[in-house]
Order: C-alpha cells, then structure tokens, then sequence
C-alpha cells in the first residue's frame, strides 16, 4: 500500500521526506487516496484493507486473535486450524498478486499485468 500511494499519489514533497525518514500519512488515508487513482490495484486495495486490516493487524500487534491462536486452554503453544493457515496463505497469495500487478504496470509491462491477473483468477476458480 505504501509503495503504491508513493508511485501513484504522494507528491515530489511527501516523496523527498519519505526518503529522508519521516513517516508518510496513515494506512487509511493512504489506501483511500490510493482509491481515488481509479486504478486497478487502488480499487481492489480498499477492499481487501476494509475486510481484513483490523483483523490482521490484530494478528501482528498481539491482538486477540493472535493470543487465542496460541493458547489452546492447557498450553501456550500455535492453536490454529487447517482452515486458518489456509485462510493466510491464501490472503498472502493475493497480497503477492497485487504486488506482482503493480510491479508490472510500473514497469509498462500492461500484458504481463494482466497475464498475472487472469492466471491468479484462474487459479481462484479451481
């Protein structure tokens, strides 16, 4: 998202105090304005960021989901069913496609986009 607000909506201002380590504005406001673009990825972006930000935020700062998912009532140890970590995967795959789309658009490589975008959907529908 970072990466993406950068490319498409930061200015040569927020690019040069990025660069120089200040802290660029918030995830939401960066995904929202990332939104605005019209883009492909801006769009699909807010999605994903409105389904699952608080949740796997909550994984990555020791939120409630990440405390139950490691204690299983008699021992700290990973508690997480098949469903779970197929469910990660599988948002760790999109998060990659998404990367991968971006990567190619900035390089002008359109039909490289899409062919990772209709393989990823492809795979989706098996």
């Amino acid at each position: 998202a970072r990466g993406m607000w950068l490319w498409r909506c930061a200015t040569q201002e927020q690019i040069e105090s990025f660069s120089t380590g200040a802290k660029p504005p918030n995830m939401k406001t960066m995904v929202s304005a990332v939104a605005m673009t019209g883009a492909f990825e801006g769009e699909h972006l807010a999605e994903v960021y409105a389904a699952h930000w608080k949740f796997m935020s909550a994984y990555v700062h020791t939120g409630a989901q990440q405390i139950s998912r490691w204690s299983n009532g008699e021992m700290i140890e990973p508690n997480y069913s098949a469903e779970e970590i197929h469910q990660v995967v599988h948002f760790s795959e999109m998060l990659s496609v998404f990367a991968g789309i971006a990567a190619a658009i900035l390089a002008k490589q359109n039909e490289i986009a899409r062919a990772i975008a209709e393989h990823a959907l492809g795979a989706h529908e098996k």
